[in-house]
């Protein structure tokens, strides 16, 4: 049996925790998380990060993520369409607020991806406290970017011919 790598192992409290919905730190039991919060808390975790759900009264994040010097919040979105702008401007919004002063920076996580605006945006405005990631397959694509501009370039295009017979012997085609 091959032995794993040390920065993906997880410790069995740590595990117990992410298969029973607990926190030992906090002693209580969490609400249940859904399938791809627990997917990314585990994911997350395996990157090096110590990591727990939010309190059931925390709307504005999903998990909080802690490394030296470094505490983020974590929104996670699985719709099946792309994250807008709308949704991470509301999110960075909570990380200026002064209720989140505590946080260091913040993490987006979707499963479908960013609408391109995002991009532009966060260039345009130099924020540099937040990172996007996309959550497929089982695992954490942090250059979310990359793909989804590929998947925008894979899309398939529809051109439409219409002919026109316009009277005697004239016919007009056009592509739309």
């Amino acid at each position: 049996m091959t032995e794993m790598p040390p920065r993906s192992r997880m410790s069995w409290a740590e595990l117990l925790d992410v298969l029973t919905d607990s926190d030992r730190r906090r002693n209580t039991i969490l609400e249940k998380p859904s399938e791809t919060e627990r997917m990314a808390l585990f994911l997350l975790r395996r990157e090096g990060f110590s990591a727990q759900l939010a309190s059931q009264s925390q709307k504005n994040f999903d998990l909080e993520l802690y490394r030296p010097g470094e505490r983020v919040a974590v929104q996670i979105r699985n719709h099946r369409a792309k994250v807008h702008l709308g949704q991470i401007e509301k999110f960075l919004d909570f990380l200026v607020h002064d209720d989140s002063q505590h946080f260091t920076n913040g993490l987006f996580i979707s499963t479908s991806g960013f609408t391109p605006s995002i991009y532009s945006y966060l260039r345009e405005e130099r924020i540099s406290n937040l990172r996007l990631a996309i959550l497929r397959e089982g695992r954490l694509i942090w250059n979310a970017e990359e793909i989804d501009s590929a998947a925008e370039r894979e899309k398939t295009t529809y051109i439409g011919v219409f002919t026109c017979k316009g009277g005697v012997g004239k016919t007009t085609i056009a592509a739309h």
